[in-house]
């Protein structure tokens, strides 16, 4: 995935509900991390940063934030290229397993998405 395929698909994330959690790959203009509160990006106060799904800490995340907000989630590698995530009812597909994780983010019921980022990792 190139770096503007990366920054498509985090953007794409933020703007289904993504959620900045501990430990999240980050990328501003000028600057990269992870993100730890209260002093990592928020995209109130850094609207140009962006998760970094190449990270695989970072895809662990967006996994659990689609469980979370579907109350289970199943990927799955299709053949002969891609992936499938089910959602809800029916599959969402991507070409790559966090594409497909950010399209089922994007299904997903915004209540299910109202996780505060500053809550502490259990």
């Amino acid at each position: 995935m190139t770096r503007e395929q990366a920054e498509a698909l985090g953007r794409r994330a933020l703007a289904a509900g993504w959620v900045w959690s501990w430990g999240a790959m980050y990328h501003e203009p000028d600057d990269w991390g992870r993100w730890e509160p209260p002093y990592g990006p928020s995209d109130k106060y850094h609207p140009d940063t962006w998760p970094d799904f190449r990270d695989a800490a970072t895809c662990g995340i967006l996994l659990e934030q689609v469980r979370e907000a579907w109350g289970g989630i199943h990927c799955e590698p299709l053949h002969p290229s891609g992936w499938r995530a089910l959602a809800g009812r029916g599959f969402v597909p991507g070409d790559t397993e966090p594409e497909a994780l950010v399209a089922a983010l994007e299904a997903a019921p915004k209540s299910a998405l109202a996780k505060s980022p500053t809550d502490a990792p259990s």
